[in-house]
């Protein structure tokens, strides 16, 4: 059985991607995830990995299911707790 895309089941969009800004990197860094369906979708499970291009090995997991729900039409914003946005 081939392996199914992260976001399959949940329908979710990677939008934007921000990272290694110059400068001091880390608090500008961002990942922007959009749901386009009429419906709210469980965060449940899901995760983002983060991974190495030199090597790719994931460095960094991140755990969606603190987010809840993501509302229809909504976005969530994944960055740095002084992260402005």
């Amino acid at each position: 059985m081939p392996a199914r895309p992260a976001f399959a089941t949940a329908q979710l969009v990677v939008t934007e991607i921000f990272a290694n800004p110059r400068g001091n990197e880390i608090p500008g860094e961002f990942i922007e995830i959009y749901n386009p369906n009429p419906t709210p979708v469980n965060l449940k499970g899901l995760e983002v990995l983060l991974v190495n291009g030199a090597g790719n090995a994931v460095y960094t997991t991140i755990d969606l299911s603190p987010g809840g729900t993501l509302d229809p039409m909504g976005y969530l914003v994944i960055g740095p707790p002084n992260l402005a946005v």
